[in-house]
């Protein structure tokens, strides 16, 4: 079977950013697309020039701050409006001066669109849209076509939709894609569709671009792509209008991985700019989403002892997405939990050892536990050393609109009392500047711990209340090596407090096993 090499266009700066409740600033974009040039990325939609100040700005920086590699740089924008020519729309004109070498235009493909929306002709339609396409092209830019609504049209009138993308290939356009833009085609239609317009026009290279409002925006790329479609428009984690564009970081390893085609594109770093892009637009991923972390994760018992004798739970090895195995320990482990558990600390137990069980029983009662607290259990069990330091019930943390937030630390090292204040951005911040400020008095190492992900997790609907119980999870990194802390507490500041201190002890406690 001959190898399939698929064009890989991102559009999560433009058509992303239209995410309901999300907001990018002209930094964040600038750090996304540099993210993206960095993995190779084909094509890089940055946004539409003039329509919001972001955009027009992120075009006048880009070129000084961002290395965009072999990644090509597209402004997006609409079809010239009816009746102007060409030359004299303002809009086509602001494209240009994007200076980009790639313009993306949108065209309507459905004659509902046509009528009620541009309120023209089906002709004067196509005329717009070749006279568009002509343009751009004889002003020195390649032009991609964006057929808008192009399955809805085919299905309501298939003529006239082949008409518009004969209309766009007439004018120039190197690739036209086929927009399901209201998300709700179904594999088998996108298929068939595709390949129509494929037999139709055998030498026009085709893309896709779906919406997920259906919840197959995976399904219908894949189908597309089959059908002969050799560009993917997509955004990273899946944010887009309504119910989000087809994610990425999804259809990427599942087409190389799954269907053998091929994109040129680092996917061991797919979690990574996966983790910064929802770092920069605010929006997280569920760490169970396919190919993150949480999909390669084994809690029950039965799996783990299965995975770790090579009985394999995992449907790719976790290495091509950039992860490893990932073995989580709770209520619903046992025995094998406890040696795996073991083993990742450095650590030798054997299943006959009467501490397993005693180790299984409190593992049980803690419900979750993230790195700090699997190396904390332990080492109350197995007795490897002393832990390295106590925060005293003196401690407090006050906030007032007025002075702020303040924290006073009191820790117990070795027998020694030591005592530290701060303010600080918030209650959490201050009291972290205090118990960093106490604890390196003994040990200054503590100031190179960095706080790479906070995240605090409410609990299901039904058990939401005043007395509900909160989980915190914060990622904690230092010398290169990342670990976890996960705390439950009624009080969301306490749970916090515990979460660092508990991250803290980890770090000292593994120097001083190691």
């Amino acid at each position: 079977m001959k190898e399939r090499f698929i064009k890989i266009y991102d559009t999560t700066l433009r058509d992303g950013a239209q995410t309901p409740g999300l907001t990018l600033t002209t930094g964040n974009k600038l750090k996304i697309a540099q993210k993206l040039a960095d993995l190779g990325f084909h094509y890089i939609e940055g946004g539409w020039p003039g329509a919001n100040p972001t955009d027009s700005e992120f075009f006048k920086r880009i070129k000084q701050e961002v290395d965009l590699n072999n990644s090509t740089l597209a402004a997006f924008g609409m079809t010239g409006r009816i009746g102007i020519k060409a030359e004299d729309d303002e809009g086509l004109q602001t494209l240009l001066n994007s200076q980009t070498g790639l313009i993306t235009i949108f065209g309507k493909s459905w004659m509902d669109h046509v009528k009620y929306a541009l309120k023209t002709t089906g002709t004067k339609n196509l005329d717009t849209i070749f006279r568009t396409v002509e343009f751009l092209r004889k002003s020195g830019r390649d032009v991609f076509y964006d057929a808008e609504h192009f399955f809805d049209g085919y299905k309501s009138n298939p003529n006239y939709a082949l008409e518009a993308i004969r209309a766009a290939k007439m004018g120039g356009a190197r690739v036209v894609i086929l927009c399901d833009t209201n998300g709700g085609s179904i594999p088998e239609f996108i298929y068939k569709t595709t390949k129509h317009v494929k037999e139709a026009f055998p030498k026009l290279p085709l893309g896709i671009h779906v919406h997920n409002d259906g919840g197959l925006a995976t399904v219908n790329t894949l189908a597309a792509v089959q059908a002969g479609a050799s560009q993917v428009q997509g955004t990273v984690n899946g944010v887009g209008e309504r119910a989000g564009n087809v994610d990425l970081c999804i259809f990427m390893p599942t087409a190389e991985f799954k269907y053998g085609f091929k994109t040129g594109i680092d996917l061991t770093r797919i979690n990574e700019l996966s983790d910064y892009v929802a770092k920069h637009n605010g929006f997280p991923v569920p760490t169970n989403a396919p190919y993150r972390k949480g999909s390669l994760t084994h809690k029950g018992g039965v799996h783990v002892s299965a995975q770790e004798r090579g009985a394999t739970y995992e449907h790719i090895d976790p290495r091509l997405v950039g992860i490893s195995s990932h073995f989580e320990h709770s209520d619903q482990g046992g025995g094998a939990n406890i040696i795996s558990m073991a083993q990742k600390h450095g650590l030798k137990l054997d299943k006959g050892d009467p501490k397993v069980k005693i180790l299984v029983d409190k593992m049980k009662q803690k419900q979750i536990l993230g790195d700090a607290q699997e190396l904390l259990l332990l080492n109350e069990v197995l007795c490897l050393k002393d832990i390295e330091f106590t925060v005293l019930p003196s401690s407090k943390t006050e906030t007032s609109k007025i002075e702020g937030a303040k924290a006073l630390i009191d820790v117990s090292i070795e027998g020694k009392i030591f005592h530290a204040q701060a303010s600080g951005n918030g209650g959490l911040n201050a009291y972290d500047i205090a118990l960093r400020a106490a604890l390196s008095e003994k040990y200054p190492e503590v100031f190179e711990i960095k706080l790479v992900d906070y995240r605090v997790v409410l609990p299901p609907l039904e058990e939401l209340g005043t007395d509900a119980l909160v989980e915190v999870y914060v990622e904690l990194s230092a010398d290169g090596n990342n670990w976890t802390s996960r705390t439950r507490n009624v009080d969301q500041q306490l749970a916090s407090q515990d979460a660092l201190v508990e991250g803290y002890q980890y770090f000292l406690l593994k120097n001083a096993h190691e």
